[in-house]
């Protein structure tokens, strides 16, 4: 005979997946936000900027066995693919518009910061106004998109 399994997680049978009361859905729900055609350049190159710097952290994170910290960084690198890959595949208007969810918005707003930190170090580079710019734009999207979150 076979050990009866209990599962602690409640089964949504209508969908066949595993329900996580702790998730809220609402933040998977996209939103729009526009890229001017000038700043996508600017855009892409910092998230792939990221990526690679967050590929170099992943194998330090592998070698010295931190799963916690692996974890995160190839969900943080997960997320910015997706980040790329909507900003790559948008219809090139003036300005871009895609969809975006809370949890790619907020990765993006984190990598924007982060590069945002390293270029004020170099006063010569111009994409700093550029991203300065879009990330100012972007913080009140951010911040309404988590004020309806929380709010709810």
């Amino acid at each position: 005979m076979g050990k009866i399994i209990k599962f602690r997680t409640k089964i949504n049978t209508p969908e066949l997946n595993t329900n996580d009361p702790s998730e809220d859905k609402r933040i998977y729900i996209r939103k729009e936000i526009t890229i001017k055609l000038d700043e996508i350049d600017y855009v892409l190159n910092c998230v792939y900027k990221q990526i690679l710097i967050n590929n170099k952290l992943i194998i330090d994170a592998e070698n010295n066995y931190n799963f916690s910290k692996l974890t995160y960084l190839n969900d943080f690198n997960n997320k910015l693919h997706d980040i790329m890959y909507f900003l790559t595949n948008s219809h090139y208007n003036d300005p871009i518009i895609i969809k975006i969810n809370f949890v790619e918005l907020k990765y993006l707003l984190g990598t924007l910061e982060l590069n945002l930190e390293m270029l004020e170090d170099s006063e010569e580079d111009s994409s700093i106004n550029v991203l300065k710019n879009l990330y100012n734009r972007l913080l009140p999207i951010y911040n309404l998109f988590q004020k309806e979150i929380m709010s709810k």
